[in-house]
């Protein structure tokens, strides 16, 4: 997946603030393009409300992951699995 995101590669680094200590939610920006990434270095899976506004495009680009985005008047990433890396293309 890093080959297919110029984001992944160079690039800006945010760090997207959770209140989970076993969950590292950041984002990586280059030329426009964004790349969201999850991480559960956790036992178990879990989820998490960020503040972080995907905008109407998005795709969950990672194998056989169960994560789910919700937003409405927040943002919840949902199902994030144990010892798990989840990425999101941002459109």
């Amino acid at each position: 997946m890093r080959s297919e995101r110029n984001s992944l590669k160079r690039g800006n680094f945010r760090r997207i603030s959770s209140d989970k200590k076993e969950l590292l939610v950041f984002e990586r920006e280059n030329e426009g393009e964004k790349t969201v990434v999850v991480i559960n270095f956790g036992e178990k899976a879990d989820s998490v409300e960020v503040k972080y506004d995907f905008g109407g495009q998005f795709e969950i680009k990672s194998k056989e992951s169960s994560l789910t985005v919700e937003q409405n008047d927040k943002t919840l990433l949902k199902n994030i699995e144990a010892k798990s890396v989840s990425i999101i293309y941002i459109n």
